[in-house]
C-alpha cells in the first residue's frame, strides 16, 4: 500500500509540475526562466514531501513506544525493503505478526537476518511500526537530505540568471531550437538527424512501456 500511495503522490506531483511548467513554456521562451520554474517547482514538491516526513517524525517522538521483536521473514517488493516481524503485544497479551519497511535502507536490510532480535518503534496513535536503527539514522541524516531541494533551488536561480538571454523556439511539429540574444541559432532539432532519431525512439519507447507494462 505504501508503494501505491507513494506512486500516486509522485504522479500527482508530476502532473502538477507539468501543468505549471507547460503554462510557462507556452507563454515565455526564455531558457533561463523555463529552467528556473522547473527546478523551483521540483524543489517545492520535494520540500513538501520532506516537510510531511518531518511533521511525522516530530509527532512520533512525543508518542513513540519501544519494544523488542524477532525477524521471521524479509523480502524486497518494488522499491521497499520489507521485514516481517513477530512480537508480544503487552496490551493484548498475545503474539502479533506484522511488517515494517519505512526508512529501511538497503544496507540495513542486508545486515538484518531472519531470526535476529530487533528494536521497533511503535506510533500508538497510527499503529505504525519502524525499525529503530533505521528511524535513528533517518533522523541523523535529515539535515543533509534538506540540502537537496535547496541545491535544486540554487541551481534554478543560477540557470535563470545565466541563461536568461537564450531563447527556445518551437515549430508546429514540436521541433525546438536554441538561439542567443543576437538571434543566432546554436542548436536546432530541425537540422539534426540524431535529434530526430532520438525523439522518435523516445516516443516509441514510451508507447511500448505503456502497452506492455
Amino acid at each position: 500500500m505504501n508503494y501505491i500511495k507513494n506512486n500516486w503522490e509522485i504522479i500527482a506531483g508530476g502532473i502538477f509540475i507539468f501543468i505549471l511548467y507547460f503554462t510557462v513554456l507556452k507563454k515565455y521562451n526564455s531558457l533561463g526562466l523555463r529552467l528556473f520554474v522547473l527546478l523551483f517547482l521540483t524543489a517545492g514538491l520535494v520540500g513538501y514531501w520532506l516537510f510531511i516526513d518531518l511533521q511525522k517524525i516530530n509527532a512520533l517522538s512525543k508518542n513513540e513506544t519501544l519494544f523488542n521483536a524477532t525477524v521471521i521473514d524479509k523480502r524486497i517488493e518494488h522499491s521497499d525493503q520489507i521485514l516481517k516481524i513477530k512480537y508480544i503485544d503487552s496490551a493484548l497479551s498475545k503474539e502479533v505478526i506484522s511488517e515494517t519497511s519505512e526508512y529501511i535502507s538497503i544496507e540495513e536490510y542486508n545486515t538484518t537476518s531472519i531470526g535476529d532480535n530487533v528494536v521497533l518503534v511503535l506510533n500508538p496513535t497510527k499503529k505504525e511500526l519502524y525499525l529503530k536503527k533505521s528511524l535513528d539514522r533517518f533522523r541523523r541524516d535529515y539535515k543533509y537530505i534538506l540540502l537537496f531541494p535547496a541545491a535544486l533551488l540554487l541551481i534554478g536561480i543560477v540557470a535563470g540568471i545565466w541563461l536568461r538571454n537564450f531563447k527556445v523556439g518551437v515549430d508546429k511539429k514540436g521541433n525546438e531550437w536554441l538561439e542567443n540574444k543576437e538571434g543566432k541559432i546554436l542548436l536546432d532539432e530541425r537540422t539534426s538527424k540524431t535529434a530526430q532519431v532520438v525523439k522518435k525512439g523516445n516516443i516509441i519507447s514510451k508507447l511500448i512501456q505503456l502497452f506492455f507494462k
